[in-house]
């Protein structure tokens, strides 16, 4: 038999795969890079979102010296902190 041996694929079975292996991995690589573009504008949005959260003139509607009321709470009960 002159046939590849077994478990060998023909030459252009091979190339084909190498160039199906090399287009995956430049779109995974395309998928990573967005991800890591995206958790980055994500990350700067928080940045600005807690800044703003720390302002002074929003400070004081996070004290929470009153009642608070746990809106997962089944009893639907005020607790205090």
């Amino acid at each position: 038999s002159t046939g590849p041996g077994p478990g060998l694929l023909p030459r252009a079975s091979h190339v084909s795969a190498c160039h199906e292996h090399r287009t995956l991995h430049h779109k995974l690589n395309a998928v990573e890079q967005r991800v890591e573009d995206a958790v980055g504008k994500l990350e700067a949005e928080v940045s600005i979102l807690l800044d703003a959260i720390e302002d002074p003139e929003w400070s004081s509607l996070l004290d929470t010296a009153g009642p608070v009321i746990d809106i997962l709470d089944s009893k639907g009960e005020e607790t205090a902190l």
